[in-house]
């Protein structure tokens, strides 16, 4: 299993930082967004990594306005099995929703999507470039959200060898960046917003406090009770000298694919 089958140590980050809100907030200003989405009867999107379902569902009640009366098609794809079946738990019909239990990597899109949200499910890939890919070329309207240099990057960076998940490539919002600039932007519309949320971290400096250790276990992608006893001292000891807050940088990046015409 890996650390995201674990949905109450994603629920302990959830609980602990901002950042959610910031994509929110982007998707309730985007009017280019919010145009396109008016002339469609059916609305098809693609959540990638969509884990329990709460940033789409989020999502749905912030542009309820724009896809009242419309018919929402999602492909939700996430490699938890947990995690899919709590968001199949939440489904009420309201949308027509099909799970596909697997990486992106082993997805084939039969479709072209209105709209793709891929949010911070792009770290454990090797072939970051042909993912990017293949969602711009699947997809209106993509929405890629992935970490800064401050934050968890940072706490990965400084614990390298106690990541549990080796299949974790480090990557930051400056991959997305470079992978993008090396694509034919002729076809292309891209912006990047920067934005710091706070990451409240004082759990994390008391040494057998359950949220704390949820919270290491999320950064750090392996349970806090498999570390050596060696790292558990020197994970709190490098917490215990930050302020109980710190910055956790992101990146949200929207790509509009002019070639892509849904009707």
């Amino acid at each position: 299993m890996n650390i995201y089958d674990y949905t109450d140590v994603f629920q302990a980050y959830v609980d602990n930082v901002t950042e959610k809100d910031y994509f929110i907030d982007m998707i309730s200003k985007d009017n280019e967004l919010h145009d396109y989405l008016n002339n469609k009867q059916i609305v098809k999107i693609n959540d990638i990594g969509c884990h329990n379902g709460s940033l789409f569902l989020k999502m749905m009640n912030r542009l309820g306005s724009d896809l009242r009366n419309k018919i929402i098609e999602l492909d939700a794809i996430d490699p938890s099995k947990p995690a899919i079946n709590e968001f199949r738990e939440k489904d009420n019909g309201e949308y027509n929703i099909t799970y596909f239990n697997m990486a992106y990597e082993n997805f084939e899109p039969i479709l072209c999507y209105d709209l793709t949200i891929a949010s911070h499910c792009l770290y454990w890939s090797p072939s970051l470039e042909c993912l990017v890919k293949k969602m711009i070329d699947n997809s209106k309207i993509t929405y890629i959200t992935l970490r800064g240099k401050r934050g968890i990057f940072e706490i990965q960076s400084q614990f390298k060898h106690c990541v549990g998940n080796k299949l974790e490539q480090f990557y930051n919002a400056d991959d997305i960046s470079l992978v993008l600039d090396n694509m034919n932007n002729d076809k292309l519309h891209v912006s990047k917003h920067l934005f710091t949320s706070d990451l409240r971290i004082s759990s994390c400096k008391l040494s057998g406090d359950v949220e704390g250790e949820k919270l290491i276990s999320f950064f750090l992608q392996t349970q806090y009770s498999v570390l050596s006893n060696k790292d558990k001292n020197n994970v709190l000891e490098w917490f215990r000298v930050k302020p109980d807050t710190i910055p956790h940088d992101i990146a949200i990046f929207i790509i509009v694919n002019n070639e892509v015409d849904n009707g």
